[in-house]
């Protein structure tokens, strides 16, 4: 994922802040965001990628569907598909993982 600069005063980490930005976005149904959104469901991090499947489901766009069902194939562990199944995919397809 890019990397954002993070001024020294800040008292949060990268990962926070990077969660914190994507969750803000759910929060406000930035629908314009999803194509920013997509990628960070497959970052490392898995409160980062928690944060952006989280936001994609609250915005609720299916454009993020299938960006998410790859992200569970490049990496099946249980982590992931819980956090991409029931708070990503889960609300906008009404299947539960």
């Amino acid at each position: 994922m890019p990397d954002l600069p993070v001024s020294p005063a800040l008292p949060l980490d990268r990962a926070a802040l990077e969660s914190a930005a994507l969750r803000a976005l759910g929060r406000k149904g930035a629908a314009w965001a999803v194509e920013h959104l997509i990628p960070w469901v497959s970052d490392s991090d898995e409160d980062v990628f928690l944060a952006a499947a989280e936001a994609l489901a609250e915005i609720g766009d299916p454009r993020a569907i299938a960006p998410m069902i790859e992200a569970l194939k490049a990496d099946p562990s249980a982590t992931r598909v819980y956090a991409l199944g029931n708070f990503g995919l889960a609300p906008p397809t009404g299947i539960e993982y």
